[in-house]
C-alpha cells in the first residue's frame, strides 16, 4: 500500500510540475493570465489561488474543469 501512496504522490508532483512548466510557457509567450477558451484575462484573485489556471472560473465552470 505505501508502495502505491509513493507512486501517487510522485505521479501527482509530475502532474504539479508540468502545470508549471506550462505556465512558464505560457509567459514567455506573452499568453499568461489569459482565458484559453474565451481569451478575457484571468483574474488575479483566480491566478494567486491556481497560478497555473488556463481557464477563467466561468469557462472553467462551463467546460467542467
Amino acid at each position: 500500500t505505501s508502495l502505491f501512496v509513493g507512486s501517487v504522490n510522485v505521479y501527482k508532483r509530475q502532474i504539479r510540475l508540468a502545470q508549471v512548466d506550462d505556465a512558464i510557457a505560457r509567459w514567455d509567450a506573452g499568453t499568461y493570465g489569459i482565458c484559453a477558451n474565451c481569451g478575457r484575462p484571468i483574474p488575479q484573485a483566480r491566478l494567486e489561488v491556481r497560478p497555473f489556471a488556463t481557464h477563467c472560473v466561468a469557462c472553467a465552470e462551463k467546460l467542467g474543469l
